[in-house]
């Protein structure tokens, strides 16, 4: 009997430490992801500030929830320069109509922001060669653009 007193306390802490470690929900990632942003994101702590949160279809909604799913975000230790890097060109991407863009530039890809971008030299009317998409020279970031039909408002 006192053996089976024993298997049965053992069993119902074990239960209890899975159920205390289970995977926090896609509400609770969002909410806490949201809560560790907010100092980053809102000018302010105005109800203002919360409103584009609030819209499911605001760039700043969207860039959020393609940030819960993004593995490279999620696999950081909590808000570092990469997540809020990857944060910020989500906003641009959604706010300037990105899924319609003209150039399909690898934005909002599994992979490390610079190579979102369309890997090739193009040349304009005037036979000027560029790359379309994120650049990394050096230690800065360019966004470059030229006749990718970008639409909307920063």
């Amino acid at each position: 009997v006192l053996a089976l007193a024993i298997v049965g306390v053992v069993a119902g802490v074990v239960s209890a430490n899975k159920q205390a470690s289970a995977s926090p929900t896609v509400e609770q990632r969002q909410e806490q992801l949201l809560q560790e942003l907010q100092p980053w994101i809102y000018r302010s702590n105005s109800e203002e500030d919360a409103l584009p949160f609030n819209d499911p279809t605001s760039p700043q909604s969207r860039a959020l929830e393609w940030l819960l799913n993004d593995t490279i975000a999620l696999s950081e230790n909590g808000v570092t320069s990469k997540v809020l890097e990857r944060y910020a060109l989500a906003v641009f991407y959604y706010s300037t109509d990105g899924p319609n863009w003209k150039e399909k530039v690898n934005f909002l890809s599994q992979s490390d922001t610079c190579s979102w971008n369309n890997g090739l030299i193009s040349q304009d009317v005037t036979g000027q060669g560029y790359t379309v998409g994120l650049l990394c020279q050096q230690s800065q970031m360019v966004l470059q653009f030229v006749q990718c039909g970008l639409n909307g408002t920063l």
